[in-house]
């Protein structure tokens, strides 16, 4: 994989225990900076 222009970050929240599909909804107790950060950045992107 040679192109490397298509490539995209986006912020992760790893979960235990829990399988997220899309549209659901589930409450998450975050507590550690780095993900209340993944959390912020992802709202603000949409």
């Amino acid at each position: 994989m040679s192109d490397k222009q298509n490539l995209t970050n986006l912020p992760v929240l790893p979960l235990r225990d829990v399988v997220v599909y899309p549209h659901m909804v589930i409450p998450l107790f975050v507590g550690r900076d780095r993900s209340i950060q993944a959390i912020d950045l992802a709202m603000d992107d949409n």
